[in-house]
């Protein structure tokens, strides 16, 4: 297992871009570029690593446009440290995966900014993507995937199930976010869940189901859904390879 090191405290977060321990990054598979929730003040900080799969950054303005006016977050010190999480990606020849909440427009001129007028194409996946079909196509053409999980199952995602029917298979990436995003067969309403019916557990096990609805929704089969999802994942994180079995690279390329 891979190791980073997560901070809780600006001072920290700070000091972490200088980055001792470049050689964990050089082997990861990807820089995460999650949202802030919530900038502590206090000086404590994890003293040692935390495993984890794919290497996680601290900060970036995923949820900038619903976070900056209820939290004491600070937006321009998301859009710091979002863009310092770039150009570390771009350094270490990483790709990177973004988390996309009414924030697309603003991690697009990020991803411009750091890639430069001539820059090479980025690797990467803008995870929970439902922003618009411009701001996809921009993404695309920055060299991301799009990730499409749980919300995807909802009749009422209408906009969100035109882009997946739409938009070229080769963008599409699945995912879960479990425990986050359950679909709609796992899904509690706020008054189910206060009559006190439990939320299902979202797991990825559930990601066959969610592809089985995006294969009826592009008039594909699984199978076909499947091979492609897999092989648009290996594309956006190439050392994820390394951790497939083997049935599973062959049958995606």
């Amino acid at each position: 297992m891979l190791k980073v090191t997560v901070f809780s405290t600006p001072p920290r977060l700070i000091a972490s871009l200088g980055m001792p321990n470049t050689t964990q990054l050089s082997s990861s598979c990807a820089t995460v570029c999650a949202p802030a929730l919530r900038i502590s003040s206090s000086p404590a900080a994890p003293s040692s690593p935390m495993p984890v799969m794919i290497t996680p950054s601290a900060l970036a303005p995923a949820h900038l446009a619903t976070e900056r006016n209820s939290t004491s977050t600070d937006g321009r010190c998301q859009t710091y440290f979002y863009l310092a999480q770039l150009r570390l990606a771009r350094k270490h020849g990483l790709p990177v995966i973004l988390h996309v909440r009414k924030s697309a427009d603003q991690l697009l001129k990020g991803l411009r900014s750091v890639a430069g007028p001539a820059g090479a194409p980025w690797r990467g996946i803008a995870h929970a993507f439902n922003g618009s079909e411009q701001q996809a196509q921009a993404f695309l053409a920055l060299g991301l995937k799009l990730g499409f999980g749980g919300a995807l199952t909802f009749d009422r995602a209408l906009q969100l199930r035109r882009l997946a029917s739409k938009l070229p298979l080769n963008a599409i990436v699945l995912e879960t976010d479990a425990p986050d995003m359950p679909p709609h067969w796992i899904y509690k309403t706020a008054l189910q869940r206060a009559n006190g019916e439990p939320q299902g557990r979202n797991e990825p096990a559930e990601l066959p189901r969610i592809g089985a609805v995006l294969a009826r929704l592009r008039g594909l089969s699984t199978e076909v859904i499947a091979a492609a999802t897999t092989r648009n994942a290996l594309d956006a994180l190439p050392r994820l390879r390394a951790l497939c079995p083997p049935e599973a690279s062959n049958h995606a390329s």
